[in-house]
């Protein structure tokens, strides 16, 4: 998801004011990323055929976080579900649809993986990584066993995937708190009548306090100077 430029003010003022509520979006239609690649998974002891990669949709109508009409790009949260579009979704801000510990791993993989996934076929191993966090939590992710289970190459991405899960392991097994990403803003999209969604979209970055209150003397003193020589 790409963000409109925005001036600073507007940026500290999102930043100090309360949450948002959840809001609702139109998403009237949608295409798989070029990248998208066809295998097979077993969930919940049910096996199916689907495609893996990042899915676009054009959306004609969003009622919080500024969203007008555009391009809405996500990734599946619910491997289970059918994906059906036109459908009204509630959008929310952050993570609370997930557990603490797959809201780290979320975090986690946005900010280890997915600029090298955007670019190229890797979205469909993102797309499996992305679902065996959803499906079986924490713990030693694996895609051979869980509640999440696929043995299809996917077009060769399965390998890609299993080489960022074992580093996903490392790497969580390496905190000593809850992870936060300072990179991207996350949003849930949920429907009754089709395939819960996840997206992102880059935060913009507010200055440390003590850059903002030099800023402020900054601006003090240079209106002095001004009215000095007036």
């Amino acid at each position: 998801m790409k963000l409109r430029p925005l001036l600073l003010c507007c940026a500290l003022a999102a930043a100090f004011s309360p949450a948002a509520q959840a809001g609702v979006i139109s998403l009237d239609s949608y295409q798989l990323a070029s990248s998208k690649q066809s295998g097979s998974f077993t969930y919940n002891g049910s096996t199916q055929s689907t495609w893996a990669g990042e899915i676009s949709f054009n959306y004609s109508q969003g009622s919080s976080y500024g969203f007008g009409a555009g391009i809405l790009d996500a990734f599946c949260i619910e491997p289970s579900q059918t994906l059906s579009t036109p459908a009204v979704y509630v959008i929310e801000n952050g993570l609370s649809l997930f557990g603490s510990a797959q809201q780290s791993l979320i975090a986690g993989l946005y900010d280890n993986f997915y600029a090298r996934a955007v670019s190229n076929a890797q979205t469909a191993a993102f797309q499996l990584v992305l679902w065996e966090i959803v499906a079986d939590g924490a713990g030693m992710l694996n895609l051979g066993n869980g509640s999440f289970r696929t043995s299809h190459a996917f077009g060769g991405q399965r390998s890609i995937a299993s080489d960022w899960l074992g580093e996903l392991n490392t790497w969580y097994a390496g905190l000593t708190s809850p992870y936060q990403s300072n990179s991207y803003e996350f949003f849930t999209l949920r429907s009754a009548a089709s395939q819960n969604q996840l997206s992102v979209r880059e935060r913009l970055q507010v200055p440390e306090p003590g850059i903002l209150a030099l800023l402020g003397i900054g601006l003090i003193a240079g209106g002095l100077a001004r009215r000095r020589r007036g």
